[in-house]
């Protein structure tokens, strides 16, 4: 599979983020999902839950490293979505909106 990915990644400090999913008729589906890695132009989470690459999703929770806490609550498109071991889920995370530049966390 050719790489996608328009902005270099890093690894995050693993904390737990909330996932919303709208399944575009006024429903959604809430999950939890530990942040993997971030770059400007999103995240990558390992959650429990599938999702379908181009779904719509919000994002909520803090990006933190030891120095800093950046509160994030924004609307991201699904990159991909692929199974890892013991049913868990690789999200690749595209911000769509942040009401801002995209979060950076502080080396």
């Amino acid at each position: 599979m050719p790489e996608r990915r328009k902005h270099a990644r890093r690894k995050a400090p693993l904390h737990q983020l909330a996932l919303t999913t709208y399944d575009g008729r006024s429903r959604t589906r809430e999950a939890s999902a530990t942040l993997v890695d971030v770059s400007s132009g999103g995240i990558g989470v390992d959650a429990t839950t599938e999702t379908l690459e181009g779904a719509v999703v919000s994002v909520a929770g803090e990006l933190r490293n030891g120095r800093a806490a950046i509160p994030v609550n924004a609307r991201a498109r699904v990159a991909a979505c692929f199974a890892l071991d013991g049913g868990v889920f690789r999200v690749g995370l595209s911000f769509e909106d942040l009401g801002g530049p995209p979060p950076v966390l502080p080396r």
